[in-house]
This record gives structure tokens, sequence and C-alpha cells, in this order.
């Protein structure tokens, strides 16, 4: 920001006499030595934001050093309010981890990742350890209206094999509910995201909004997987129509998905019906 110094101790940083064999990750401003990796310019930036009084920033900094060293990986699911995301992410990790519903549910972000059966919420005053059953009281639209009880972000811990290597899946607000926080909340996600799963389906098939998201996605340069959902609900024939229409709509709408638009069931278990896609 405007007026924040970045002068720093010398002593604090390595010489180019210490580069590794492959050649320097050191560059030379004059007399001083700024370091080419990335965890030693976060640490410099955060220990800078500290020493001129913008904690927020150091702790976003901390955060992001933490996620590079443990490998983490986020992937959201976006999409309209009830097009059963929840119920697609459950899926995935095999087990019930995220609240599901017939109403909109979800009105805050929950990071479910690998780790102990547990949960924990963010609030002003920083992370808060929960009872895992507390969790739908805090995220969803039922028992925390609007977010009302400024509830910033919440990570429910599984112990599911297809997190174990550092895969987080968010669940985010679905958009077009009649909370207009909820679609600020599933917003303010996208630039933080490593990838996204946007989930659409047959009733309606994709619609504008998620036409919009999916080129806003594109434009930043996040991959993302388009994905129909609900389609045992659809006959063969119905299906494939919705397919080619989702694949036409994309790609007028000038939005670039990853690979092919696959058709999943979030009810139906792989093996028990005609899809090649899960």
């Amino acid at each position: 920001g405007e007026g924040v110094s970045l002068e720093v101790p010398d002593h604090r940083l390595m010489t180019a006499d210490r580069r590794p064999a492959g050649g320097s990750f050191l560059r030379s401003r004059g007399r001083r030595r700024v370091a080419h990796d990335p965890d030693e310019r976060l640490a410099l930036l955060a220990r800078v934001a500290r020493s001129n009084g913008i904690p927020v920033i150091a702790e976003e900094v901390d955060a992001l050093r933490a996620r590079a060293a443990e490998g983490r990986c986020y992937v959201a699911c976006l999409c309209l309010f009830k097009r059963g995301k929840s119920s697609l992410l459950n899926a995935l990790v095999g087990t019930v981890a995220v609240p599901t519903g017939v109403v909109p549910v979800t009105s805050v972000p929950l990071v479910v990742r690998y780790g102990t059966p547990s949960a924990r919420v963010r609030l002003d005053a920083g992370w808060q350890e929960v009872a895992p059953d507390a969790v739908p009281g805090l995220v969803t639209e039922r028992g925390n209206p609007g977010n009302v009880r400024g509830v910033r972000g919440a990570e429910l811990f599984v112990s599911s094999g297809l997190l174990r290597d550092g895969l987080c899946l968010v669940d985010t607000p679905g958009l077009g509910s009649t909370s207009g926080a909820n679609d600020a909340a599933t917003l303010d996600v996208l630039p933080r995201l490593d990838a996204a799963l946007l989930v659409t389906g047959p009733e309606p098939p994709i619609t504008a909004d998620e036409l919009a998201l999916a080129r806003e996605l594109t434009r930043t340069g996040t991959p993302f997987l388009v994905v129909v959902s609900k389609a045992d609900r659809m006959a063969p024939g119905d299906r494939a129509e919705v397919l080619e229409f989702t694949r036409t709509a994309l790609d007028r709408a000038g939005a670039v998905p990853r690979g092919t638009v696959p058709e999943v069931s979030a009810v139906a278990l792989p093996g028990s019906w005609d899809n090649p896609d899960w």
C-alpha cells in the first residue's frame, strides 16, 4: 500500500555468494539482494506487513505459506442454488460432510479438508474449534441466515482418501438465492481458488448467470470443470440433448472449461446406472 516501507536489514537476506549450483535465486537492486524463493518472499512480506501495522495482510501471507508448505489445493464447487452441489461434494468424499436440504442451504463457504474428524470456524477474533455437528448451525441459511453471526469461514476435517494428498473442496453458497450476502460470499472466494467445479443441471440447463461465471473463470485463468448433475432424473435422450446444449452455450459464451462436460448423479452410486462419467 502507499507509504509502506520495504526497508529490511541486509543481514536478513542471503548474499549472492550463497547461491545454489544451479544458478542464483537472488537478484541485485543496488546494494540489496532480494530472494527469488517464493517462501522467502512471502516471509519478507509478512515481516513488512507486521512492522507497518497491517496484521490482516500478515495473517493472509502466513496462511498462504502454510497452504503452500502442505501442498493444499482449493477447488470450489460453484453453481446456482439448488443444483445439488452439496450432495455432489458428499458423494465425492464418501460421507455426509456438508449440509443439504430442499431449500437454499449454505450461507458461508465451508472447506472440507483431510484430517481427524473435527471442525473449526473463523470469527473476527480468529479461529475457534467447534464440534462437527455444530457446523450446520453456523454455515447454513437456516442456522445463520444472511451470516448474521459474522462467520468468516469454516473448515471441516474428514478422513476421505480423495483429500489425503492436499485436495480441499469448498462448498460455497448457491448464487441467485434470496440473500444477496450469499452471492457476495461466493464471489469473494473466486480470487483464492486453484480450480473450480461449476455444477449445472437439467432443470433448467445452464443459465446466463452460470455462463457469466464460466466466462469470469476463463478470464482469470482459473482451471474449471463443468458438470451436469442430477443426471439420474433424465431419460437417456434428454441427457444427450442437455449435454449438447451445455457444450454449445459454453462455446458461444467464450467460456473454456477443461476437458469434456461429464454427467453425474450424487444419489446414484458409481456402477448403479449407465453413467460412464462418474
